[in-house]
């Protein structure tokens, strides 16, 4: 039996699936501009984090091999990164990876290494997304489950835009909040500013926004720590990551401008 994970094809997703992701995509348009200007208005999040689930059910949903939902994933996350850093968010964290994913079987492990050594490097490359917004990819988690190859090419990215202070995406893979948690104690010495400085996101404001795909209400430990800190707004969307898009985005935002106005004109009242 042939195996569902081949090697990596340009066009994964069916001509006539992937013009409704690009057709999503455009910012360019006057409407677009308008809308984001007039959001820019009631304040901007620091620092949004983003759980990307729902790939392989948008496959199965739509008849495609599971590949081709990861394929989907990747045009989400450049959809949405294109939409934050419009916004002029500072700083995105994205969960590409659990360490929790490397029980799934080992075709798709090593598919997904492949395409988000791939995706990413294409991200990065000269006249793209991270380029003309010049942002700094910083990859956190434990680094050193990652396949050699793999690695390299991660270090080779965070090199390349190491200098970039536009804005940061962090992608956090392979990565969990306990791993994160207990590896900043071991370093620590159970000193509390220590234990902040050795959290994977110590370069990062705090986290403002977290935002769940897929319309199931968990936090799959992304973040955990950073998200009970600082009243973090959490809002959990009802789409599939591949399908999120500005008509997912736009009520988020609007939600946390909300929760700061309430919360101003409380403490105003006060």
């Amino acid at each position: 039996m042939s195996s569902p994970y081949p090697a990596l094809q340009p066009d994964v997703i069916p001509r006539a699936t992937l013009s409704t992701y690009t057709s999503k995509q455009q910012f360019s348009d006057w409407r677009s501009q308008l809308l984001i200007s007039v959001l820019k208005l009631g304040g901007v999040p620091s620092h949004i984090g983003f759980i990307m689930d729902g790939n392989r059910r948008f496959a199965r949903q739509h008849n495609l091999a599971i590949k081709s939902g990861h394929e989907g994933g990747f045009l989400g996350l450049r959809r949405v990164l294109e939409f934050c850093l419009r916004l002029h968010v500072r700083t995105v964290s994205v969960y590409a990876f659990s360490i929790e994913n490397f029980n799934r079987g080992d075709d798709e492990v090593e598919y997904l290494m492949g395409l988000a050594s791939e995706k990413l490097a294409e991200i990065a490359q000269h006249g793209d997304i991270v380029q003309q917004h010049n942002v700094r990819i910083a990859v956190l988690g434990a680094t050193h489950l990652l396949r050699a190859d793999v690695r390299a090419k991660l270090v080779e990215i965070e090199t390349r835009t190491q200098h970039n202070d536009g804005a940061t995406l962090n992608i956090c893979m392979p990565y969990t909040s306990r791993d994160e948690m207990s590896t900043a104690m071991l370093h620590s010495g159970g000193d509390r500013r220590a234990f902040d400085a050795h959290l994977m996101t110590h370069h990062s404001p705090p986290l403002d926004i977290l935002v769940r795909s897929s319309a199931v209400n968990r936090f799959s430990d992304f973040l955990m720590f950073q998200a009970s800190l600082h009243n973090t707004h959490v809002q959990v969307v009802d789409a599939f990551w591949p399908d999120i898009g500005i008509a997912e985005l736009v009520p988020v935002l609007l939600n946390w401008q909300r929760k700061r106005w309430s919360a101003s004109l409380a403490a105003g009242a006060s």
